[in-house]
């Protein structure tokens, strides 16, 4: 628990409660802060269960010993004993057992997704796959043609929640759930397949016209409520009457005869809103590459002016909501906004991305993108137990660097990101700072160049000694290269651009965070999280739910924040 944030709660024999703000220099008995910053509010012991509810400010001042509570994902170690410590203090023998403890990721700073006042005309319907059996590869990317409800007027999607199927866990990576526009009955009538493997010959006809983002869920992620002014429209003829899913399996130990039926729960209303809610997702997948044993190697791309500036209304569209993925190697995302070509804010990040915790998150408040703004994505990776080169791709143990944005009115733009800038030829600054022979690769050229920016792969892949010099090399040529930005405009409603304009990366200089100097002013803020903690006070409760801050345990609770 080193670096470990503790707070410690007990109710003694006297039925007094006791908290006690701690903190780890080693994983050994916590060390008692010399400023006790955390505040009871309540405790109860009742029917073996002990409640607490407690609060801290945000950010104590007490550099040496708390951790700040950031908007970024904070793991969460929770941990229980047998017995009340005796006295006011705690000893060696009050430490847990290595089977009383867990952990958890969550957003501290976010305020919870939740209903405001569900209509009461509310009904659901199920996208799921049919039992299909599952490849016995490490990736499966599945894709499934599924036909509306029949409704009679024009309804909207106001809730979306993940259906896995009990035991499927570990096996359902993410689910994207896509509009189909212009299709309809007639195309269909004589089309049998409607599933198959993506990007095959398997693949269900039509699926171009079903690239519009509804909804993307990732593992970790629970139900999520649409903001009470807007949700996703079908049912009539100017909205889909089909919806398209891909699904993403991860069977890193090619297990055989795995059947599935997950997919994706749709809540939906007859009674309009005001506004039509889309779905966008900027960044870069291919052309990603991340050398073995790099600490902290940064990869980015760019969501272009060009491309704003050709489906952002006059007006602008507000964005209420976010996604942010990557993939194992993933441990920090950020995205800032450009405006008039300058540095306007951080728009979005996390500091601490953990890819098994990837839920869709809420601004508060909303935020607003106009036309001509330039978004840039940044994904921090860390390779230091891989002894290989990571490549971008579909799969898990490949990476993507990508931030899905929910917001309101609807546009018809899908993808807007950018593709590296190598040019890889003799005297492209990756190839001469790494010496890379091009030649010797007996890689197809051009006047000198590598054809495509997907060929660089192979003359990287040569590299055997990856020394910390030549990842500094190769991450300064990421970093200066020139990329290439693109923009899908929804291919559904046949209109596509892609973009050959090359983004001089010193015209979006990094942006700082905003300052925090209330720890030296005279009137500190009192800006506090509370929480809340049951712990059963016998050892006998096995299971313990854990939503939030609750937590169930037994005798004494230690609670840490990384």
């Amino acid at each position: 628990m080193a670096g470990a944030d503790i707070v410690v709660m007990w109710v003694d024999a006297n039925n007094k409660a006791h908290i006690k703000d701690m903190h780890a220099l080693a994983n050994y008995l916590p060390k008692e802060d010399a400023s006790q910053d955390y505040t009871l509010i309540s405790s109860n012991q009742n029917n073996g269960i002990s409640s607490f509810s407690f609060k801290r400010k945000i950010d104590t001042c007490d550099k040496e010993s708390d951790n700040v509570i950031l908007t970024s994902t904070t793991k969460l170690i929770y941990a229980y004993g047998t017995s009340d410590p005796t006295g006011d203090n705690l000893e060696f023998k009050d430490i847990h057992s290595a089977s009383h403890r867990g952990v958890k990721s969550i957003y501290l700073l976010d305020l919870q997704n939740s209903p405001n006042a569900l209509p009461n005309d509310t009904l659901t319907f199920d996208l799921t796959v049919d039992n299909i059996e599952l490849p016995a590869t490490d990736t499966t990317y599945y894709c499934s043609f599924h036909e509306a409800p029949k409704v009679a007027s024009r309804s909207q999607i106001i809730a979306v929640e993940p259906v896995v199927q009990s035991g499927n866990e570990g096996f359902v990576h993410h689910v994207i759930v896509y509009a189909c526009y212009n299709i309809s009955q007639k195309h269909l009538q004589n089309i049998t397949l409607t599933g198959g493997i993506c990007r095959t010959a398997e693949m269900p006809e039509y699926w171009n016209s079903c690239r519009h983002i509804i909804y993307a869920w990732a593992v970790g992620g629970t139900k999520y409520y649409f903001p009470e002014e807007t949700g996703f429209g079908f049912g009539d003829e100017d909205s889909p009457q089909y919806f398209f899913m891909e699904t993403h399996y991860d069977n890193q130990m090619s297990v055989a005869g795995i059947r599935d039926s997950s997919g994706m729960r749709l809540t939906y209303t007859s009674q309009p809103r005001q506004y039509e809610a889309g779905n966008m997702a900027i960044g870069i997948v291919e052309g990603i590459f991340v050398p073995p044993q790099a600490k902290d190697f940064k990869v980015v791309a760019y969501c272009h002016s060009s491309c704003t500036q050709q489906w952002i209304p006059e007006g602008g569209v507000t964005v209420f909501g976010y996604l942010l993925h990557a993939h194992l190697l993933g441990v920090a995302i950020k995205l800032e906004l450009y405006r008039d070509n300058k540095p306007l804010e951080i728009f979005a990040q996390d500091k601490n991305y953990d890819f098994n915790y990837q839920e869709q998150r809420s601004f508060v408040p909303y935020k607003k993108l106009l036309p001509g703004d330039s978004l840039k994505i940044t994904c921090t990776y860390d390779s230091t137990k891989r002894l290989q080169m990571t490549y971008g791709g579909e799969g898990t143990l490949q990476e993507m660097c990508l931030t899905f944005l929910m917001y309101y009115p609807k546009q018809q733009i899908s993808t807007c990101g950018s593709l590296p800038g190598f040019v890889a030829d003799r005297d492209d600054s990756l190839y001469t700072r790494l010496s890379l022979d091009v030649d010797s690769a007996k890689i197809p050229t051009y006047n000198g160049s590598v054809n495509s920016f997907y060929n660089y792969p192979k003359l990287l892949s040569n590299i055997s000694d990856w020394t910390a010099e030549k990842v500094s090399l190769a991450q300064e040529s990421v970093l200066e290269s020139w990329p290439n930005v693109y923009c899908y405009l929804d291919p559904s409603l046949e209109y596509y651009q892609q973009s050959n304009y090359s983004v001089d990366p010193a015209d979006f200089t990094e942006i700082a965070e905003a300052s925090n100097d209330y720890c030296n002013a005279a009137d500190v803020r009192s800006s506090s999280v509370t929480s809340q903690s049951s712990i059963p006070t016998t050892p006998s409760s096995a299971s313990y739910p854990f939503t939030s801050l609750l937590l169930a345990g037994s005798a004494v609770c230690l609670l840490c924040l990384f």
